[in-house]
C-alpha cells in the first residue's frame, strides 16, 4: 500500500466530501455525512489513523486492523470513536513496542491509552475476555462524544486477523487463522445494529469477506447509505 499516494489523508477526505454531497450517487441513494467509517489494514490502518487525528470533521469513527498510529492529532480534533484490532503473534507490526535503527512504534495499549485520553474517556478500562478464541476486549468508556475506544487483542492472531484469512508469512510462532469475525465485532460496536449482518454460511461477514478479495495493506471507506 502507498499511503502517501493514492491511501494519502488528503484523497481520503476528497473522497468523503464528494460521497456526501447531495445527489452524489446519481440520486437514487444519498450517504448520511455523520456515518463515515474509515476502516484500515496495516498500511491502511496507518491511514486510517491518519484520517482520525487530522479530518475528524469528515469521519465518525475508525476501525484499525494491524495498524499503528504514527499522525500527531490535529488541534482541532474531535473526538470520535475507535475500535483497534491487533494479534500478539504480528511478525509485521509487533503488539508491543517496537524500536529499531530506523523506525519506531508504540505499543497498542500504550496508543490506546493516548487516544483514550484524546477522547476524554473516564480512567480505568473495562476488561472482557474473547468467547471464540483466546483474547480480550479492553475499553476505555464515559468519553466525550461518546467517542469510547477498543482495543481487541488475539493471542495467537497475526499481521491478518480477520476470519477465514491464513496465516501470514511473517507471522511469528504460533500464530493460528483467527476464528473470531472481528470486522462484524468493530462494525457493531461502530454502527450498532445498523452494521452488515453476519453471513448465514458461516465463512464470517460480508466485510470481512471484502477485505480478503482486496488483500494486505487496504484501507477503505464505508459509508451508511440510505435509499432515497
Amino acid at each position: 500500500a502507498d499511503y502517501q499516494g493514492l491511501q494519502s489523508d488528503v484523497f481520503l477526505r476528497k473522497t468523503i466530501e464528494t460521497l456526501t454531497k447531495p445527489d452524489a450517487l446519481g440520486g437514487t441513494v444519498t450517504v448520511d455525512p455523520k456515518r463515515v467509517l474509515v476502516a484500515g489494514h496495516s498500511n491502511g490502518g496507518v491511514a486510517a489513523f491518519a484520517m482520525a487525528a487530522l479530518h475528524s470533521d469528515v469521519v465518525s469513527g475508525i476501525a484499525v486492523h494491524a495498524g499503528k498510529l504514527t499522525t500527531a492529532f490535529a488541534d482541532d480534533y474531535k473526538p470520535i470513536p475507535v475500535y483497534m484490532i491487533h494479534g500478539e503473534k504480528d511478525g509485521d507490526f509487533r503488539y508491543g513496542e517496537t524500536v529499531t535503527s530506523t523506525y519506531a512504534f508504540d505499543a497498542q495499549e500504550h496508543i490506546m491509552e493516548y487516544i483514550a485520553d484524546k477522547n476524554g474517556c473516564a480512567p480505568g478500562v473495562v476488561t472482557e475476555e474473547l468467547k471464540e478464541e483466546e483474547g480480550y476486549v479492553k475499553k476505555r468508556t464515559n468519553c466525550t462524544n461518546n467517542a469510547d475506544v477498543t482495543l481487541l487483542m488475539l493471542a495467537k492472531g497475526g499481521h491478518i486477523p480477520y476470519k477465514g484469512a491464513e496465516v501470514y508469512y511473517s507471522d511469528l510462532w504460533g500464530a493460528k487463522e483467527t476464528v473470531a469475525d472481528t470486522t462484524l465485532m468493530a462494525c457493531q460496536s461502530l454502527f450498532g445494529d445498523e452494521c452488515a449482518e453476519a453471513s448465514s454460511s458461516g465463512s464470517g461477514s460480508v466485510a470481512s469477506r471484502t477485505f480478503l478479495r482486496h488483500g494486505v495493506g487496504s484501507v477503505a471507506v464505508l459509508l451508511m447509505v440510505m435509499l432515497l
